[in-house]
Order: structure tokens, then C-alpha cells, then sequence
């Protein structure tokens, strides 16, 4: 760490970190908020949030990029799984992505 990044950490004016209480206090919050909406009214905001990481990922296309290949690789990976199952004689259309080798890559943590 250089000089002046050292001294940027140990910065007194820098903003505190919430502490477990008051994020606690805020996910209260916004259950209690999400549970005051009926279904219709969740489903819409979720179409809303869905939209909107879209419209994010559409405008720098090096971040599509990344999130479709790295959704390829995940999806890639399942399907790898349920065939080799199937292959084995097990059942293929019950397997837990989970089950065996993640799927998860170095490059995805």
C-alpha cells in the first residue's frame, strides 16, 4: 500500500460503518415494506428491478459480455452434470447443481 493510501485508511473523517444494529434496522424496514405489498405489486416491482439491471448491462457492453458469458458458463456446467447423470443411469432430471463439483469458477468469486 502506498503512502498516501495508508493514510486515506486511517483517516478520521472517513464515514462510520453501519453498525449490525442498524442494518438490522434497515432490513426490518424493508421486509415490513415488501410484506405491505400484495403479490401484483411485488411481481411489478420485480419487472421494474429486472428492467432496470438490463438497461445497466445494455448500455457498457463489455459488462454484457461478461454476465453472458458467465451465465453460459453456469448454465453449461448444469446441463454438463444432467447429462453425465443420465449417462451413469442415475436419475438426471432430480440432480442439485450443488451435488459433486461446484460449477462455480475461480473467476466468478
Amino acid at each position: 500500500m502506498s503512502e498516501p493510501e495508508k493514510s486515506n485508511a486511517t483517516n478520521e473523517t472517513a464515514k462510520p460503518v453501519p453498525q449490525p444494529a442498524s442494518v438490522d434496522a434497515v432490513t426490518r424496514h424493508r421486509n415490513r415494506e415488501a410484506w405491505s405489498l400484495t403479490p401484483e405489486q411485488r411481481w411489478q416491482r420485480f419487472g421494474v428491478l429486472q428492467n432496470q439491471a438490463m438497461e445497466n448491462l445494455r448500455s457498457n457492453p463489455e459488462a454484457l459480455a461478461a454476465f453472458t458469458e458467465r451465465n453460459y458458463r453456469k448454465r453449461n456446467q448444469t446441463n454438463v452434470k444432467i447429462l453425465e447423470r443420465k449417462m451413469r443411469g442415475l436419475d438426471g432430471e432430480n440432480v442439485s447443481v450443488g451435488e459433486g463439483t461446484s460449477p462455480v469458477h475461480d473467476g466468478d468469486r
